[in-house]
């Protein structure tokens, strides 16, 4: 990890970057709502109530907001797993249950393959 990325958790710890990571989520979800939001008007064709130009420039707007807080979302993951690593039993615990996930996935795709 970036040693930059690693000086900024270690300054603020797991339990407020946990916090900000909720946070930078939370924004990273409206973002992609509001861009799905003007994809789906484009998709309509609402010309008749709006304007399909304005409609794009908005889905356009919208898309580079949702980039943007994926990064930060990605860069405050990556200071978790930093975190987390430092603390082996709950490194442990977070692997079983990711491990647990990813299994429970590829089931459910199997059994959609399957229908």
């Amino acid at each position: 990890m970036n040693d930059k990325l690693k000086q900024i958790a270690d300054y603020y710890g797991i339990e407020i970057q946990s916090v900000k990571l909720a946070e930078e989520c939370a924004e990273y979800s409206a973002a992609g709502i509001k861009a799905l939001y003007y994809m789906t008007l484009s998709e309509v064709n609402c010309s008749a109530v709006f304007d399909s130009d304005a409609i794009n420039a908005e889905h356009l707007k919208a898309r580079d907001k949702s980039t943007e807080e994926l990064a930060d979302v990605l860069l405050m993951a990556r200071q978790m797993e930093y975190l987390i690593d430092q603390r082996p039993e709950f490194r442990e615990k977070i692997d079983k249950l990711m491990e647990a996930k990813i299994e429970r996935q590829l089931k459910r795709m199997e059994e959609e393959k399957a229908k």
